[in-house]
């Protein structure tokens, strides 16, 4: 955790209190994520394979109508080796990571926005809202979640959603039968959003130099597509 704000504090700018409520100018954008995880097959049949999924509703802007997004991802072999061995389940990491994904996947969507993020895993939903787990894995993802949240000028309300009213409850379930069709019969306007996650080794920092590396790299990547 120091490595953490040692890497995040001297970049921060410095304070400043905006009173034209900048953030309130445009409604929230609405992020729904979820995650599915089936473990390793004893027998050696099939190896663990986890499913990514977010529902976004963007609001209206200058009268139009609101977009809705989803799209789904899926994690398996050496994408999944840099999360903790001895664990009997990653569904925690896996909701963790899908929290993540979402804004990796439509940084131009959340730039300077204010958010709404369900989340069904009150442990995921916890580490996420309060910057800490106990699980390292788990705690260098929450930490670089921050940093990027952090060089995306976000504001995320996190709150709980029940399971059976998470909108990305199907996308993170793609490969199942029939998942998808009752998805777009339920959000018959949804549209394919866009999919990007860096390799998993690549954002779980694990010291003061690979943080800071993480933040510059977060930086230099905001920078590119906002100008």
């Amino acid at each position: 955790m120091l490595a953490f704000f040692e890497a995040l504090l001297p970049k921060l700018p410095a304070l400043t209190i905006d009173v034209s409520s900048v953030y309130s100018a445009d409604p929230p954008v609405v992020v729904y994520t979820d995650a599915s995880f089936r473990p390793a097959a004893a027998d050696g049949s099939h190896g663990s394979v986890a499913e990514l999924g977010y529902h976004v509703l963007v609001p209206f802007s200058a009268g139009g109508d609101p977009t809705i997004l989803y799209q789904s991802c899926r994690l398996e072999g050496e994408s999944l080796r840099p999360f903790s061995a001895t664990s009997r389940t990653l569904i925690m990491q896996c909701e963790i990571a899908a929290a993540t994904w979402v804004y990796f996947s439509a940084p131009h969507i959340f730039k300077s926005r204010r958010v709404i993020h369900f989340i069904d895993n009150t442990g995921a939903l916890s580490a996420l809202l309060h910057g800490y787990a106990r699980k390292l894995d788990c705690a260098r993802m929450v930490n670089s979640f921050h940093l990027l949240a952090a060089a995306l000028e976000l504001q995320v309300y996190f709150e709980w959603v029940p399971s059976l009213a998470n909108a990305a409850d199907l996308p993170s379930r793609a490969s199942e039968p029939g998942a998808m069709d009752t998805y777009r019969k339920l959000f018959p306007s949804s549209a394919l959003g866009s999919s990007f996650l860096p390799p998993l080794d690549a954002w779980l920092p694990g010291g003061l130099s690979s943080l800071e590396s993480v933040l510059d790299s977060y930086g230099s990547w905001i920078h590119s597509f906002s100008g």
